[in-house]
């Protein structure tokens, strides 16, 4: 599955830079590029987990089994945590920047500067859709039952 391979390749990242970590070597270069490194294999893990939520949602939605949608917010959850741990590497690391075209968001100035941290309430958002979606599905189930 695609989600498996995803946290394999973060799992290798954060194992190898680990390695790197505890043999004693400092260079604060190398040090940046593998903060740099462990965005990336945040970046996996978080679309990993969204990978992993919404095939749980969709076996939910068509089973109606209560464990398959604990298991999709967990999955959220869980990605909600590993965006906040990419988007605090990325404030750490990187200064804000103007997408090329500096009114990309038109009116809206909040967004034309990337930064991860601005991304923070958009995966949060994941959960409440998440939650939507289970009461439609209960809806749809009660009205299911009634015919």
């Amino acid at each position: 599955m695609l989600a498996d391979q995803l946290f394999n390749n973060a799992d290798s990242v954060f194992y190898f830079n680990e390695l790197i970590r505890s043999s004693g070597f400092e260079n604060s270069d190398l040090l940046v590029e593998m903060e740099g490194l462990e965005m990336w294999a945040y970046l996996s893990r978080y679309f990993a987990h969204k990978l992993m939520a919404g095939t749980l949602m969709v076996r939910y939605e068509t089973e109606r089994n209560q464990n398959l949608e604990s298991q999709a917010i967990q999955q959220i959850q869980d990605a909600i945590m590993v965006w906040q741990k990419l988007s605090d590497l990325g404030e750490k690391n990187y200064r804000e920047v103007p997408y090329w075209d500096g009114g990309v968001f038109h009116q809206d100035t909040f967004y034309n500067n990337f930064s991860w941290k601005k991304y923070n309430k958009d995966a949060q958002n994941d959960l409440e859709y998440i939650k939507s979606r289970k009461s439609e599905v209960g809806s749809l189930k009660s009205e299911v039952g009634r015919h």
